[in-house]
């Protein structure tokens, strides 16, 4: 298990080097992470490596792989009822979506990182994944739908007391009502 946490970290370094060298390292690295957890029965150890090769796909610019690898890790997480690395997994995979083009994949999968904070009670995270979702459908012109989730946060934020969270998705939402006035979404 040392071993695993110690080839992520070298795995993180080598990607932020940036070199050509370094990413090819860092995948045989990854790779060699995720075999020595996959002999072992802890889904939590699987996602993390699995995470690391993510990773590496995207500095590569291999995204179906990416989210392919996210996808498997989020589901490793959800097995063991980590909902907060769950999460993480579907917030990188909306990034990768939406950095491709797909902002109705991103959106999606926003949507689900919402849902698994909705069914855990945690309102100020749920929140704050509406704000992300507003502005995914906002950068798509789906200003309509982006309105209604700026809306949808403010409540729950002003449920959870965040006065700061609220304010900031209202001034989120005045530039997207100012869009959507002048257009039909």
């Amino acid at each position: 298990r040392r071993e695993g946490t110690a080839l992520r970290i070298l795995v993180d370094v080598r990607l932020a080097s940036g070199s050509p060298e370094d990413l090819e390292k860092a995948q045989r690295e990854a790779e060699r992470g995720l075999d020595l957890v996959a002999g072992c029965n802890k889904k939590g150890s699987q996602a993390s490596a699995l995470a690391s090769v993510a990773e590496v796909h995207i500095a590569s610019k291999r995204y179906k792989e990416a989210l392919t690898a996210l996808n498997e890790a989020r589901l490793d997480h959800l097995a063991c009822d980590d909902v907060r690395p769950a999460a993480r997994m579907s917030k990188r995979m909306a990034a990768i979506h939406e950095g491709i083009g797909n902002p109705r994949e991103a959106v999606r999968c926003i949507l689900e990182r919402r849902a698994m904070f909705k069914a855990s009670g945690w309102k100020h995270d749920e929140a704050k994944a509406l704000v992300d979702c507003a502005e995914v459908q906002a950068r798509s012109l789906q200003t309509k739908e982006a309105s209604k989730a700026l809306q949808d946060a403010i409540s729950l934020f002003r449920e959870t007391g965040d006065k700061c969270g609220e304010g900031a998705a209202m001034l989120v939402l005045a530039p997207v009502q100012a869009v959507g006035s002048g257009s039909r979404s």
